[in-house]
Order: structure tokens, then sequence, then C-alpha cells
């Protein structure tokens, strides 16, 4: 038994409703179509996910409904169902040659109905060769009355000048977060679905990089535990980990105690997260760090006693990660941010010094806050995190050579 994808269930079947986050591009389409004032050659790009194939569609039906032009198409009559075949998808990944762009310009010749469009929707337009460019270029310039070309692009700059000067061009940002959220949460309710948190939808959502497809996806993928959406079964999903982790990193940095940022550091890709999102999650915690985006008040509380590290620092500590995402040496990595000078200069201070001395064992995804104090405590390497021993003297030994030589 096959169900609909949420992803497809939930497409946007006309521009007066569905298109979140891209309310001002779906209204200048929507005015264009229905005022005849839309291009014989339209170019729409953006990020993937954005809704450039699907506003494709709705333009190549609107144009065609029976009840058109209109951008409410019926989604019912023959043209809509494209039953009478006058919506041609051209994927140029695969159709990228000069050949692909000779069979589209014969098949111009054949007439359509009277008031109806041939649409040619041609997806990632970016690939074609220069020849096929070329081509094109001519028909783009000077197509027949009937026929509308769409190009959507997730990669505009990748296209010939001549071929940009050529459309009408509609551009898709990225969803903002809180958008992306807010769908998510009203897609989940008219589901039936209401044992989910709030903060498992941050996590899709900023997961998503501002691409409502892939939210849904990811959302999809997480109902299939049949357990409660949280953020702890969302970053399972994912393959990450709480970005809470990065900011305790942060601490064991802003007190100069290398052990247990080292052992930090290997815990978390223990846990299974691939080299390049260790650094990626880590840029982003730094970035929101720095732009104050702090959302749970675990997490403000660890950002209040990041007092040694200064914005300068945080910068020159977003340097180095970007540096070293391409080879992804994790323990080298921490090495070289212990020798930045806001760092190495300060008195390495322990972890129970800035902490309460309650010991007790903790989980690395939740901080735990002294009520009484209200600080959060930062557990120690050896009652969280039990990475292989001879691994962390190797890299304690690195690391007291790297600093004699420094």
């Amino acid at each position: 038994m096959t169900t609909v994808a949420l992803n497809k269930k939930y497409r946007p079947q006309d521009f007066k409703n569905g298109f979140v986050g891209q309310e001002y591009t779906a209204k200048m389409i929507d005015n264009a179509l229905t005022q005849g004032k839309l291009s014989n050659a339209i170019l729409l790009s953006g990020e993937r996910g954005g809704g450039k194939t699907t506003t494709a569609r709705i333009i190549a039906k609107g144009l065609n409904c029976e009840q058109g032009p209109t951008s409410t198409p019926c989604g019912k009559c023959a043209y809509c169902t494209d039953q009478l075949m006058l919506i041609n998808e051209i994927d140029a990944a695969s159709n990228r040659g000069v050949e692909e762009v000779r069979n589209i310009k014969e098949s111009l010749k054949y007439s359509t109905q009277e008031g109806k469009y041939k649409v040619y929707i041609i997806d990632e337009v970016h690939m074609m060769t220069k020849e096929a460019f070329n081509a094109l270029l001519k028909t783009l310039e000077e197509p027949p009355s009937n026929v509308v070309f769409i190009l959507c692009t997730t990669d505009p700059e990748k296209l010939p000048a001549t071929i940009i000067s050529r459309t009408q061009h509609f551009k898709f940002g990225k969803i903002p977060v809180e958008k992306i959220m807010s769908h998510l949460k009203e897609i989940l309710e008219k589901e039936g679905i209401t044992d989910f948190t709030t903060d498992a939808l941050r996590v899709i959502a900023e997961h998503a990089n501002g691409g409502m497809r892939d939210s849904l996806t990811l959302l999809e993928q997480c109902l299939l535990l049949n357990e409660e959406l949280n953020a702890e079964n969302v970053y399972k999903v994912i393959g990450t980990v709480d970005h809470t982790l990065y900011l305790k990193l942060l601490l064991g940095m802003n007190n100069n105690n290398f052990e247990y940022t080292l052992a930090l550091a290997k815990d978390i890709i223990y846990k299974g997260v691939q080299p390049k999102y260790f650094y990626k999650d880590f840029l982003a915690t730094i970035t929101n760090v720095i732009l104050r985006k702090i959302y749970t008040s675990h997490d403000k509380e660890i950002v209040s006693q990041l007092k040694n590290l200064n914005t300068n620092t945080l910068l020159q500590v977003s340097d180095i990660l970007q540096r070293d995402m391409k080879e992804g040496f994790i323990e080298l990595t921490m090495i070289k941010l212990f020798q930045i000078d806001s760092i190495k200069s300060l008195r390495k201070t322990d972890i129970k010094e800035v902490v309460s001395k309650k010991e007790e064992t903790v989980s690395p995804q939740q901080p735990i806050v002294n009520e009484s104090s209200a600080t959060t405590e930062v557990p120690e390497s050896k009652t969280e995190i039990q990475p292989k021993d001879n691994e962390i003297v190797h890299s304690l030994l690195a690391f007291k050579v790297f600093s004699a030589l420094a």
C-alpha cells in the first residue's frame, strides 16, 4: 500500500494559496497572468524546493485552462490534466545538447488549438551546453505567439547574459524558518497529528535551509518513527546532535580546557555525525552566538558564560573551521583553535570552577540548570564522555608538542 507524499499532497495548486514565503513572487506572476502581461520566455530561479517547478506547472495550466487565462486553474479540464499534451517538461541535466534543442524547434512547427499555448518547461536549464544555449537563443528572442518557454534553475549565474536578458525573470528566495514552522504545524493538524513539539519543527525548518519541499520530506521521515515528534528524534533522523553540545565546545574553549573540549568533539563524532556536518553545525552555532539568535533558556545560560570569547575571537574560530572543513581532521582543528592568541593566553580553568560541584552523570543532550545559582552545569568528560583513552592521550601529546613549537 502506498500513500501520497506530503510534498505532493500539499503542493500549491494556484497562486492565491499555498506559496508560503514566496508571496510577492506569486503575486507578481498572478498579476502578469491575469492581466495578459506574461512573456513568452520566463525564467524562474532560486534555491531547491522553493516552488519553481510547481510555479511553472501552474502557469502552464493557467494559460490553457478552459476558464483561463487564469491564476486559479480548475485542475479538472482536459487542458489542466494535460490530456492534449500541450505541456512538455524537459530535464536539461540529461537533455542538454544541441540535438535536443533542434527537436524542440522542430516541434514548434505543429500548431495548437486557437487561443491555446504549447508550454515547454526546461528544468535545471543551467546544465545545458554553450552550443545548446546558442541554438535556443533565436527561438527565445522571437518565439511563436502560441509558445511559452519556462526556464527553471537553481544557479542563474551560470546562464549566459544573452539568455537572461531575453526572459521575464522571477526570483524565489529562501523561505524563513518561522514560516516553514507555521506551515508544518498547519499540515500536522490537518493530518490529525498532535504529538509534536515546537522545537522539533524548528530543527526541521532550520535543516531544510529555506526549502519547503525538503522540510516536508524530512517531516515525513520523522513521522515514520511512530513516536513523539520531538527535537531528539529529529536529530536522530537527520544524523546530527543538539546544538547545545556545540555551545559546550565553546564553553570548553572559553575556559581553556583542551581535554574537555577534545573529548566532547570526539563524542559528537562517535554519535554518528559526519565530519562535514560537524564543521557546518559548529559554524552555524557560532553564527547564532554572534547574532544573539538564542532560543532556549539553557542556551542563554551557556552563552552568558562565554565572557572570554568576544566577536573577534569567534570570527577567528570560524575561519579555522572553514579552512579545515574539507580535510575533516577534528583533532587537528581542536589543536589549532587552542592556539588562537586570545584563547591560548587564558588561565586554564577547570570546569568545576565555573559550575556547581554536584557530581552526577547527565546526558550530553540536556544541560542542567542549577536553580539556586542559575548556572548551567557542563559535565566533566569522565561522566559524560567515554572516548578511547589512547586517542585522547595521543591528542594531548600532539597538543603539547604543538604548543611547544608555537
